[in-house]
C-alpha cells in the first residue's frame, strides 16, 4: 500500500476553473497570473501550464485579483470574478466592465499592493510498504518498502527562488527456499538526494548524492556525488525533464574494493496524463538514466522505472510499478536486477 500525504505551506484555497473554448471542458486548478497573451494555471499535479486566451471560453476565480492595464493607472481589484473571454476583450459577468486584451498588462492574485512574486511551497511525503509470499516447489518471501520526501518552493516562478529537494529511500529483502538447496537471501537498499535550482526558461542546476547496496550484484556500497544541468518541458498533459552532468563514483564490492572513477550521467523523466477521470488524472511516469565511466570501459550502469497511477476517488488510487537495474562491472554475479510492485495510494491535498 502506498501512503502519500501532501502538506502545503500556503493557506487552503478553493480551486479556480477554466472552461476551454473548443470543447467546453472544465479544467480545475490554481490561477497564478496572466498577461495580454496567456494565462498561467497550475494543475492538481503541481505543474504550471501556459494557456493562450484564444483557448479559453471563461475563467472563474476563487480569490481577489488585481488587474493592471494601460488604461487604468491604479489598476482594478476584482473579488472572485467570473470572466468571459471574447475575441479581443474580457467581460466581467454581472458588471459592465470590459477589459481590452490589447491594453492588459497583467493579472495577479491578491488586492492592490500585494506582491505578485508570492510563491507556493509544496511538501510531499510518501511511504510504501510491500509484502509478497509464494509457496510451491520453491517458496519466495519478500518484504520491502520505499519512502520519499519532496519539497518544492515557489513552484510557479522561473527564478532561483524556485527550488526543489527530493529525497528517496528504497529497501527490498527477498528469501528464496527450495527443498534440497540452500536458502538464498537477496537485499537491496537505495537512497538518493537531488536538489534543483531553477533558472529562466525551465532550465535548472542540480546537485546529486546517491548510495546503492545490492547483494544480487555483490555490491556492498556504491556512492555517487556530483551535479549537472537540466531542462523541464511541460504542457497540460505531460511533463518532461532532461538532464546531464558529472559524478564521482566509488564502488565497494563484497570481498573486494571496487574502482573509483569519474562518470557522466544522462537522465530523463516523463510524466503523461493518459486520461482525465472524474476522480483525477490517470498518470504514467517513466524515468531512466545512463551512467558511463569516463576512464573505464566496463564500468557503466543503466536504470529504468515505470509507474502507473489510476485514481479511485480524490483520496484513493491504484499504483503499480517496475524497476530494472543493469550493472556492467558486477563481479561474479548476475548483472541485471528487477522488481515489481503494486498498491493503494492515499493522499491528502491542501487545495
Amino acid at each position: 500500500m502506498l501512503l502519500a500525504v501532501i502538506l502545503g505551506g500556503a493557506p487552503l484555497r478553493a480551486l479556480d476553473t477554466i472552461e476551454t473554448a473548443k470543447s467546453g471542458r472544465q479544467i480545475q486548478g490554481t490561477f497564478q497570473s496572466a498577461t495580454a497573451e496567456h494565462v498561467v494555471f497550475e494543475l492538481d499535479s503541481d505543474i504550471a501550464v501556459t494557456i493562450p486566451w484564444k483557448s479559453i471560453r471563461s475563467l472563474k476565480l476563487a480569490e481577489t485579483i488585481q488587474v493592471q492595464s494601460s488604461g487604468k493607472q491604479n489598476g482594478i481589484t476584482l473579488v472572485s470574478p467570473e470572466i468571459d473571454v471574447g475575441a479581443d476583450d474580457l467581460l466581467i459577468r454581472n458588471s459592465p466592465e470590459i477589459l481590452p486584451l490589447a491594453s492588459l498588462v497583467s493579472i495577479s492574485v491578491g488586492p492592490a499592493g500585494a506582491s505578485p512574486k508570492a510563491g507556493k511551497t509544496v511538501v510531499v511525503v510518501s511511504a510504501t510498504p510491500k509484502f509478497n509470499l509464494a509457496y510451491g516447489t520453491q517458496s519466495v518471501q519478500t518484504v520491502s518498502g520505499s519512502a520519499a520526501l519532496r519539497v518544492a518552493e515557489n513552484v510557479t516562478l522561473e527564478t532561483p527562488q524556485h527550488q526543489e529537494t527530493v529525497v528517496t529511500l528504497d529497501a527490498n529483502n527477498t528469501l528464496t527456499e527450495q527443498a534440497g538447496s540452500p536458502s538464498i537471501r537477496m537485499h537491496e537498499y537505495d537512497g538518493a538526494f537531488h536538489h534543483l535550482v531553477f533558472l529562466a526558461g525551465g532550465f535548472y542546476g542540480e546537485a546529486i548524492a546517491e548510495g546503492f547496496h545490492n547483494s544480487a550484484f555483490n555490491l556492498y556500497l556504491e556512492q555517487s556525488y556530483g551535479g549537472g544541468v537540466g531542462k523541464r518541458f511541460h504542457n497540460r498533459r505531460a511533463s518532461l525533464d532532461v538532464g546531464g552532468g558529472m559524478l564521482y563514483v566509488a564502488e565497494h564490492f563484497i570481498g573486494s574494493t571496487g574502482p573509483k572513477f569519474a562518470a557522466a550521467r544522462v537522465s530523463e523523466e516523463l510524466s503523461i496524463t493518459l486520461k482525465s477521470l472524474k476522480a483525477g488524472p490517470v498518470v504514467l511516469a517513466v524515468a531512466d538514466s545512463y551512467l558511463p565511466a569516463i576512464d573505464q570501459s566496463k564500468a557503466w550502469q543503466v536504470r529504468g522505472t515505470v509507474q502507473l497511477r489510476i485514481p479511485f476517488s480524490k483520496n484513493f488510487s491504484f499504483t503499480s510499478g517496475f524497476l530494472d537495474d543493469y550493472l556492467e562491472n558486477a563481479p561474479n554475479a548476475r548483472k541485471n536486477y528487477s522488481t515489481t510492485s503494486a498498491g493503494i495510494n492515499f493522499s491528502l491535498s491542501p487545495k
